[in-house]
């Protein structure tokens, strides 16, 4: 302890104003980058990033104030290892306030609950991805140069050496990022939209972040987060169920087969009852002055398909609604005694 007074007194007021800047920046880093991160929700990751930036702050310090102690050759190397942490503490910020600005000035802006929301478009994805990558290519020359790479050709074998990896990895990171910036140009997916995806089974989904590599997703039916590569979620039918193209609200139906002994009026009458059942209980959330279409779909062997066509325009409860008026037309059949299990025919031929 007396060892660290006596080099703080000793201290010139260049070293002074130094150290004090790098006392604050682990004090306000914290504040900074909850600023210009406002989009981070995980707390995990917001305190990760905070401590990320902490620890630079405390190598910074901790090397030059090695530099200014020691009077031996490896002095010449904590003033190196100080500079690389600033450039990469300035590299980080700078890139952090630069997706701040770019998703404020290209971005979309949505107003939900009286509080005003930025979505990442192509626009402010690419111009956030280009800058970052200028960022860290300048980044990137000044950590080689402050390290005593002078020459070209040592230069450029380090930057040659970082250029081979990201070749030899492209196929890992460049589908994945292509693929977001495909996604965000086609305009098809937005933060906050309930899609549909078919695949291995129909998922059911709120999209929560488009990020570079990955898309992460809120599953409506099972309450959990989902992160699938950009990549991969190109590969699947995608219905953006949010984007419906009718003032009513989105076209919806459901079938059943049902044998040709029920007559039509009756299966009719069914479904008729099912929608009065609904308006009247009000607890199913359909479009309830939208009236229902009652069509054959198709007569198989065995059984003629109806299907119901509704209207909604809750979409984030679409699952909820297909099993409330399952279970409804349910009840009725059975009140009605209409089979809805599909029947079996036999064909009865005879051997001569």
């Amino acid at each position: 302890m007396p060892e660290i007074i006596t080099i703080i007194i000793n201290l010139d007021l260049y070293s002074t104003l130094l150290i004090i800047a790098n006392v604050l920046l682990f004090i306000f880093s914290g504040t900074v980058l909850r600023f210009f991160s406002h989009k981070v929700k995980n707390a995990e990751a917001m305190e990760f990033r905070v401590n990320l930036l902490r620890s630079l702050s405390l190598f910074m310090l901790y090397s030059y104030l090695y530099y200014k102690n020691q009077d031996t050759d490896f002095s010449g190397y904590s003033i190196k290892l100080m500079g690389t942490m600033g450039i990469l503490y300035g590299t980080y910020l700078l890139i952090q306030i630069l997706g701040y600005f770019t998703l404020h000035n290209y971005g979309k802006k949505r107003e939900v609950d009286n509080k005003t929301y930025y979505i990442a478009t192509y626009q402010s994805r690419l111009m956030a991805l280009l800058g970052g990558v200028l960022i860290s290519i300048i980044a990137l020359l000044m950590i080689v140069k402050l390290l005593g790479y002078d020459s070209a050709l040592q230069a450029g074998g380090v930057i040659g050496f970082i250029g081979v990896f990201l070749a030899l990895t492209n196929n890992v990171w460049a589908p994945d990022m292509f693929s977001g910036l495909i996604i965000l140009h086609s305009n098809i997916l937005e933060e906050n939209n309930v899609i549909l995806i078919k695949g291995e089974e129909p998922i059911y989904a709120r999209v929560y972040k488009i990020k570079v590599f990955h898309t992460i997703l809120l599953h409506i039916v099972d309450n959990h987060r989902v992160m699938i590569r950009n990549s991969r979620l190109r590969d699947f039918t995608v219905h953006n169920l949010s984007k419906f193209a009718s003032a009513k609200g989105l076209r919806e139906s459901l079938s059943f087969k049902i044998g040709y002994d029920v007559k039509p009026d009756k299966v009719k009458q069914l479904f008729l009852e099912v929608f009065d059942k609904i308006k009247i209980d009000k607890e199913i959330a359909i479009e309830q002055n939208q009236q229902i279409d009652i069509v054959i779909h198709d007569v198989g062997d065995h059984a003629v398909e109806w299907r119901m066509f509704y209207y909604t325009k809750q979409v984030a409860e679409l699952p909820m609604i297909r099993h409330q008026i399952l279970a409804l037309v349910n009840e009725l059949a059975l009140e009605h005694h209409i089979d809805l299990s599909t029947p079996l025919t036999h064909q009865v031929g005879y051997v001569g």
